[in-house]
């Protein structure tokens, strides 16, 4: 169950990142779209953080031992990501050549400071999940 449930959050995880790419693409061809592109992808963080906390509350885990490093690198993992979209977005040279250009100028920057929140929550779900699951473990040994 625990498995699944994390392939749901990388696959989750990685559609928002590719819908930020696709956001990022020329704007000719993203504009008529790009809302509904930041739609799914703030949705999809969404979705990915809901079910990051479901592994971190412990679901599928029931009288067995939860791994200590699993869960936490997957979180640093997507911490790493996030961090590393986020900045690279806000640092990048966003220049407003036409009315499109600022439309989806503005649409990456949301994204982007999304993305630099979501790097904090996982961040602090990194260290919730390790710290839970010493927790369970040490009550199943005793």
């Amino acid at each position: 169950m625990r498995a699944v449930l994390a392939i749901v959050f990388v696959v989750f995880f990685v559609i928002s990142l590719v819908c930020g790419l696709v956001l990022g693409g020329p704007p000719s061809s993203v504009y008529r779209v790009s809302d509904f592109i930041i739609v799914v992808a703030e949705s999809m963080l969404f979705l990915a953080g809901l079910v990051l906390i479901a592994l971190v509350a412990g679901f599928g885990s029931e009288g067995k031992e939860r791994s200590l490093w699993r869960l936490p690198v997957l979180c640093l993992l997507a911490t790493f990501l996030s961090f590393v979209f986020g900045l690279a977005i806000f640092t990048s040279d966003m220049r407003d050549l036409t009315p499109q250009h600022a439309a989806i100028n503005l649409r990456l920057k949301i994204y982007a400071g999304t993305m630099l929140l979501y790097g904090i929550f996982t961040g602090l779900c990194c260290l919730i999940a390790y710290l839970l699951a010493k927790r369970h473990n040490s009550k199943l040994s005793s």
